[in-house]
């Protein structure tokens, strides 16, 4: 096999140390090259190396900058999510508080707020108390007449009505049973606490009446609004004055026939025309009174 010089290339014999053309020391410039070999080679390694080394300190930056910016991402969210958290329990409580304000507020101005674990029923029933209770605070009864405990009743009424549960104003007598409307004395309220369940509410005293303490304020006429009632007072008022007026007619007639009866006949004579005039009166006023009882029956037969 041809040999080949290193330096320059010519073909020289195996057995020559030195090239014939360039005068090249054949065994010194192998190990040379061979040394420059692996020098460059290992310069080559190192090169690689230390590429790989720059690329892993690259990765290694990019891997820490990575985890930083997660990390940031993490305590931003964090921060975020504590500030949700604030918000929200500011407003809870804010909701709470003005919740609170609502109802001292509300009991104030007389409206009643109602409790998430009452039934209907418990609610009405606890209302009407409240609204009888706090108006007898402020009002006081002070005189025995229809009229007024009509208006107190009717105050009642309206109150009940504006916090959304029905009622009725029933007139009656609640010291005596009664068949008569001649014999009513007394104004008070049923507040239908449930369909049909009523509770009766003295506005007078403050308080209610369960039916099993005194049946009678179960009992008598009931109005459904003040208009009604206040229609039925002024018709008992005339009723009243016209009964008044036919009493003193009646006794007057029954004085003048007494004399009448026991007078001579030539005073009987002289009382003849009073007789008449007295007669005629009586008879007026029961027609009167007749008319007015004729309205009270049409009213409270239209209830």
């Amino acid at each position: 096999m041809p040999k080949f010089c290193p330096n320059c290339g010519n073909e020289i014999s195996d057995k020559v140390k030195f090239c014939q053309s360039c005068g090249a020391d054949i065994d010194t410039y192998s190990v040379k090259k061979n040394e420059k070999s692996i020098v460059e080679e290992t310069e080559k390694d190192v090169k690689i190396e230390d590429e790989k080394t720059e690329e892993r300190k690259i990765e290694r930056k990019y891997s820490l900058s990575d985890i930083v910016v997660k990390g940031g991402i993490i305590v931003v969210v964090l921060i975020l999510l504590l500030v949700a958290v604030s918000m929200f329990s500011a407003f809870s409580y804010g909701a709470s508080k003005t919740a609170e304000s609502a109802v001292v507020q509300g009991a104030n101005q007389g409206n009643f707020i109602p409790i998430a674990t009452e039934s209907l029923t418990d609610r009405n029933v606890r209302i009407a108390n409240e609204i009888v209770a706090n108006y007898h605070q402020t009002h006081t009864y002070s005189l025995n007449d229809l009229y007024v405990c009509g208006d107190m009743a009717s105050d009642i009424w309206d109150m009940l009505k504006t916090q959304g549960i029905n009622a009725k104003i029933n007139v009656g007598n609640v010291d005596k049973d009664i068949t008569n409307i001649t014999d009513v004395n007394h104004a008070w309220v049923l507040a239908e606490v449930a369909p049909n369940q009523y509770l009766a509410l003295e506005a007078t005293g403050g308080y209610s009446v369960q039916q099993t303490v005194n049946p009678r304020y179960y009992k008598g006429w009931s109005f459904y609004n003040p208009k009604q009632l206040k229609n039925f007072l002024q018709l008992e008022q005339q009723y009243s004055d016209a009964a008044k007026k036919y009493n003193i007619a009646l006794s007057d007639y029954k004085t003048i026939i007494s004399q009448y009866n026991n007078a001579g006949l030539l005073t009987r004579i002289s009382l003849k025309s009073q007789v008449d005039d007295d007669a005629l009166l009586l008879q007026q006023r029961a027609q009167d009174l007749n008319q007015i009882s004729q309205q009270i029956s049409a009213l409270l037969s239209s209830l």
